[in-house]
């Protein structure tokens, strides 16, 4: 399994893919990093929290794609410490 460094809303992941898929990868990292305007990555908690997150996610691609529309979650209060 190969690795991948990437950087998404500025910072850096360390992302794994097939063997010969890296540039495949890296592509995508790069434009998901174009595309999100304003994305922020922040601490969700411990991995439990993850169920949530991946709950969220099925419902906004179902509602995105049912509508043809472009729904998304804001967290709004969080100082800007968080984000570092």
């Amino acid at each position: 399994m190969a690795q991948v460094n990437a950087t998404i809303a500025g910072r850096q992941f360390r992302l794994a893919c097939e063997d010969g898929q890296e540039e495949h990868l890296q592509t995508l990292a790069k434009d998901l990093d174009e595309r999100i305007e304003g994305l922020r990555c922040i601490d969700c908690g411990r991995l439990e929290m993850s169920r949530t997150t991946e709950s969220l996610t099925a419902l906004l691609i179902s509602v995105n794609s049912r509508y043809k529309i472009h729904a998304g979650i804001r967290l709004s209060g969080l100082t800007d410490g968080l984000w570092d």
